[in-house]
This record gives structure tokens, C-alpha cells and sequence, in this order.
């Protein structure tokens, strides 16, 4: 083999390695971005999902009060239902009886 063949050979393989470990290092940067992003992703979801956590409990607890209401209201109509029915059978007593 030639001299110049063989500082070719050379430079082909110290390119080689000078792009492999271009290569590894860049890797190396971009995994270690993703794991920070990870990080922070996992982090932002956690916050999120404890407040989800919070608006549940209360919508819960708006719900069982809106329950709690409407049971009321429902008890006050059947009292004046009753109310009603009774003036509605006076007002027909008297006027079949007149």
C-alpha cells in the first residue's frame, strides 16, 4: 500500500470516529433533555390531576347539596299540594252545600 493510500484510510477513520462520537454526545444531550422534560411533564400532570381531584370533591359536595335542596323544595310543594287539595274541597263543600 501506497503512502497516500494509507493516510486516506487514516483520515477516513479518524472522521469516522470523530462523527460517531459527534454522534454519542449529541445522543447523550438529547436524552438527557427528554428526561428533564419528562420530569417537569410529570410534574405538571401530577399538579393537574390534583386538581382535578379538588374540583371533584367539589362538585361533589355542590351535588349533594343541590340533592339536599331539591329534597326540600320536593317536601315543600307536597305540603302545599295537600294545602291546595284541602282548600279545593272546602271550595267545592261549599258550594254544593249553598
Amino acid at each position: 500500500m501506497s503512502v497516500e493510500l494509507i493516510s486516506v484510510l487514516v483520515a477516513m477513520v479518524a472522521i469516522g470516529v470523530a462523527l460517531s462520537g459527534l454522534i454519542l454526545a449529541t445522543n447523550r444531550g438529547l436524552r438527557q433533555d427528554m428526561a428533564r422534560m419528562e420530569n417537569r411533564l410529570d410534574g405538571r400532570i401530577d399538579a393537574l390531576a390534583r386538581r382535578i381531584d379538588a374540583l371533584e370533591s367539589r362538585f361533589d359536595e355542590f351535588q349533594s347539596q343541590m340533592d339536599r335542596r331539591i329534597a326540600s323544595v320536593r317536601e315543600r310543594i307536597a305540603h302545599l299540594e295537600g294545602l291546595l287539595k284541602g282548600l279545593q274541597e272546602t271550595i267545592v263543600r261549599r258550594s254544593t252545600a249553598g
